[in-house]
């Protein structure tokens, strides 16, 4: 007869394998390695904060431009219109 081993009792030997596993990494690493590793997260992490600055900054003067774009369309109609009334005014008399 076969035994079978329930599936709580391999998910704790996996569970139990997976920290010696990190265990064994944390003994075996040593200063400069971890300095290593922290530098290089340190560096990601520069790194997607710039890029997500630069893309608020991008984001920012894309923006401003539409809204400048805006403003001059709305101010050339409004030329417009001061000619169109200035042109009925003189017209008039």
């Amino acid at each position: 007869m076969a035994v079978v081993a329930t599936p709580d009792c391999c998910f704790q030997e996996l569970q139990s394998a997976l920290a010696q596993a990190k265990a064994q990494v944390v003994a075996t690493t040593n200063v400069v390695e971890k300095r290593a590793v922290r530098a290089m997260k340190k560096r990601l992490q520069d790194r997607l904060y710039q890029r997500k600055l630069r893309a608020q900054r991008e984001y920012k003067i894309r923006s401003l431009e539409h809204d400048v774009q805006t403003l001059e369309t709305k101010i050339a109609r409004l030329y417009l219109d001061l000619n169109r009334r200035k042109a009925a005014v003189a017209n008039a008399e």
